[in-house]
């Protein structure tokens, strides 16, 4: 028995409304006419598209390249500390929180917060120093994009 209510025209059954197979005569639509594996890539493809449209659009954690790209990184001394940093923020931090993208704070905020969670990770002098330059300067980057709107 044919079930009209769910067809998407006058004589269909649902099997051939959900199959994309039209009426003679009737024109089809062309969504319901592409095979399946063409509309699953369809819908997948806008799906990953906006998830990292989202993604991009809340922050980043810019590499150390992205910033040199920028003019931000002076020398290969800077590049190491951007790299180690970077890998502090990722690792390090979100063990405890979320991970608070660069452009959350002011440049000139970041040192001190950096001193004071710094002992809560059991993060070295060293480890702190590096962070908190890659926080700085990334933050700094944001901040320039922002103003040139980059954002």
């Amino acid at each position: 028995m044919r079930k009209e209510s769910m067809s998407r025209g006058a004589g269909l059954s649902w099997r051939d409304a959900l199959t994309g197979k039209h009426r003679v005569g009737q024109a089809p639509d062309s969504w319901g006419m592409l095979p399946r594996h063409v509309r699953n890539g369809v819908i997948g493809t806008v799906l990953v598209v906006g998830f990292v449209g989202c993604a991009t659009a809340s922050g980043t954690m810019p590499s150390p390249g992205q910033l040199a790209a920028g003019g931000v990184a002076a020398s290969e001394a800077d590049m190491a500390a951007l790299g180690r940093g970077r890998a502090l923020a990722v690792t390090e931090c979100t063990t405890c929180h979320r991970l608070y993208w660069p452009h959350e704070y002011p440049a000139e905020a970041w040192p001190g917060i950096v001193r004071k969670m710094g002992p809560r990770a059991s993060l070295t002098g060293d480890q702190m120093e590096d962070l908190s330059v890659y926080l700085v300067t990334a933050s700094k980057a944001a901040r320039k994009t922002e103003g040139a709107g980059g954002h």
